[in-house]
C-alpha cells in the first residue's frame, strides 16, 4: 500500500492524491533527479544496501560499471562495481543510513586489478616468446643443418 511522502500516512486511493493532507505522491517525486550515493564491488553488497533504504522508503538505482550490466545478463554476476543512486531530496538521508558503509575500497582495488591485469600479461608474453624459441630454433637449426648437407652432397657430388 502507497504512503503519502507528506505526512507518510497509508492510503488506497488510485489517484495518487492522499485523504489525509490532499497532497499528491505524484508531484513530488515526478521532477526529482539522481544523485550519487555510493560504488560497491558486487550484486551482494548492492542489494544489502538497497533492502536497508527500502526499509525506509528511499528508492535505489543501480548502474553497472563498463559492461557489467551484460555480465550480470550473461553470467549471473559482474565484477566491475555498481554505482548507487538515490532521488536527490532524499541524499543526505541515504549517506546518514549508509554511513558505516563506505566503500573507497572499490576504486583501490580497480587500480590493483589493472596493476595485475598488466602484470599477467607481462608475463604471458615472456611465456609466449620462451615457447617460441623453444619449438621454432631447433627446426630452424635442423632446416639449414639439412639445406647445409644438401648443398655440400651437390658439390661433392
Amino acid at each position: 500500500m502507497p504512503k503519502c511522502p507528506s505526512c507518510n500516512t497509508e492510503y488506497d486511493n488510485p489517484n495518487g492524491i492522499c485523504p489525509n493532507c490532499s497532497s499528491s505522491s505524484e508531484a513530488e517525486f515526478k521532477y526529482d533527479k539522481e544523485a550519487f550515493l555510493m560504488s560497491v564491488p558486487d550484486d551482494m553488497e548492492a542489494n544489502i544496501i538497497e533492502s536497508l533504504l527500502q526499509s525506509y522508503d528511499i528508492p535505489l538505482l543501480k548502474k553497472y560499471r563498463k559492461s557489467g550490466g551484460y555480465m550480470k545478463i550473461y553470467m549471473g554476476m559482474s565484477n566491475f562495481g555498481i554505482d548507487l543512486y538515490v532521488p536527490s531530496r532524499l541524499l543526505e538521508k541515504a549517506k546518514e543510513l549508509t554511513k558505516d558503509q563506505v566503500y573507497d575500497e572499490v576504486v583501490e582495488a580497480e587500480e590493483d586489478m589493472t596493476k595485475l591485469e598488466d602484470d599477467y600479461n607481462r608475463k604471458r608474453r615472456v611465456r609466449t616468446w620462451i615457447l617460441l624459441l623453444l619449438f621454432f630454433i631447433p627446426g630452424i637449426a635442423g632446416a639449414l643443418i639439412s639445406f647445409v648437407y644438401l648443398i655440400m652432397r651437390f658439390i661433392v657430388g
